[in-house]
């Protein structure tokens, strides 16, 4: 019994020792992941700004002069286009 004793001790060691190798690997794996990205550039970076809610509720509102001011025309070239494209004639 005493030998099967220290095998299955020997076994639980090898187990132990095979996790913390793991736990190991993954940590270098993590700061080989972290070296390689820090040169990267974020594209979204995250703004934090003090005494402002995270709701978004203070964005710019949208005037209805904007709107009036747009001009949403296609011009002559774009008409002839379409024409030429489609085979049709389009009321301009």
């Amino acid at each position: 019994e005493e030998q099967e004793l220290d095998q299955h001790e020997k076994k639980k060691l090898k187990k132990v020792k095979a996790m913390e190798e793991s736990d190991e690997d993954d940590e270098d794996d993590e700061d080989r992941i972290r070296e390689e990205l820090k040169d990267l550039i974020d594209d979204n970076p995250i703004e934090e700004s003090e005494g402002e809610d995270s709701d978004g509720s203070e964005g710019k509102k949208r005037k209805k002069s904007d709107d009036e001011d747009f001009d949403d025309r296609l011009e002559d070239d774009d008409y002839d286009l379409i024409e030429e494209n489609l085979g049709i004639t389009v009321e301009r």
